[in-house]
């Protein structure tokens, strides 16, 4: 959490004052201050404000030794927030390379090819980086995410259940299993699920009012009679809280929530509405949800492509390889499904 991701700062940042030729503290502080904002319900901490120092960290790091993999992957994740799609890939491969021993560079580069689309491609590495820490958390969530991209709902409900076995604490691994349990009808776990990973914002619930709006969506899905008040309600709410959709880096699960409900509820223009006017960081965090099976519909709109044009991944698709749910239209258009 937030506290444990602070203290490791600091703990890294003395390991620098006793030895400041120590490379690798360096490149661990630097990893530090990449994940922070994912890691923090507190608004000052964004990217625009840490990534220069998770890149400051990287530099001197491999200034010091340049074979340290998880440092010139830092580099590669500021290319990715950058939207730097083919520099990124270049870096989080290159880091692969340098170091194949470490699963941080191997997750991040699993991680970025499953945002572009390649769940494929991210399946194969991620399945390789759990071979070699089998009783990481993260990485059996991270297979079961991608897994579950690619419509493979048994092996992603498997890996979520080891991570969760091995005690997680990422709530995050609820907001896959309740979708498993909404294609199978199992709507009271789903509902379970979904109260759990309502992630940083259901603390600030106070007045109940978000865990209301689950129930209410679930309870439409159970009987579609009421799929109309349910929209009411969640027209209401966003309009009552207008920072879900478009505001700060804490905002991006939340968002992915509220576009979801948009979507259960068979309406894509607020969903839209939500990814073209959210900053860059938030709609880069929301995109990387929209591969899996439950999206096809949003895929094919021409406002997914348009989206995917303006940021850039059309060009980079075209020179690196097409993501698994897309595919070229001759030499200038593509389509998606």
């Amino acid at each position: 959490g937030n506290e444990n991701m602070a203290r490791a700062i600091e703990l890294f940042k003395e390991a620098i004052d006793s030895d400041p030729g120590f490379a690798r503290a360096y490149a661990n502080l630097a990893s530090a201050y990449a994940v922070l904002p994912h890691w923090t319900d507190d608004p000052e901490i964004t990217e625009d404000r840490v990534l220069p120092l998770a890149e400051a960290a990287a530099s001197r790091a491999l200034t010091l030794d340049p074979g340290i993999g998880e440092a010139r992957s830092i580099i590669g994740v500021i290319a990715w927030a950058n939207l730097e799609w083919a520099d990124a890939e270049a870096a989080l491969a290159e880091a692969m390379a340098l170091d194949e021993q470490d699963t941080t560079p191997r997750e991040w580069y699993a991680e970025f090819l499953s945002e572009v689309g390649r769940s494929t491609e991210a399946i194969a590495i991620a399945k390789e980086t759990l071979a070699m820490d089998p009783a990481a958390p993260i990485l059996n969530f991270d297979l079961s995410a991608y897994y579950f991209d690619i419509g493979d709902n048994e092996n992603g409900a498997k890996y979520s259940d080891i991570a969760n076995a091995l005690g997680s604490e990422l709530t995050i691994v609820n907001v896959l299993m309740r979708y498993h349990y909404l294609e199978t009808g199992q709507y009271e776990k789903a509902l379970e699920s979904w109260k759990k990973s309502f992630w940083l914002q259901i603390q600030n619930d106070e007045n109940g009012e978000r865990l209301a709006l689950i129930e209410i969506i679930i309870d439409a899905l159970k009987n579609p009679t009421k799929k109309a008040e349910a929209m009411h309600r969640l027209d209401d709410f966003v309009a009552k809280n207008p920072g879900v959709m478009y505001e700060a880096q804490q905002t991006a699960p939340l968002t992915q929530d509220v576009i979801d409900m948009y979507l259960l509820l068979g309406n894509m223009d607020p969903a839209f509405a939500a990814l073209t006017q959210a900053p860059d960081h938030a709609t880069r965090e929301i995109f990387r949800n929209l591969w899996s099976p439950r999206h096809a519909t949003l895929r094919k709109d021409p406002r997914f492509k348009q989206i995917a044009n303006d940021y850039g991944l059309s060009d980079y698709w075209r020179s690196n390889g097409w993501p698994d749910k897309c595919r070229p239209v001759g030499d200038s258009d593509f389509e998606c499904f």
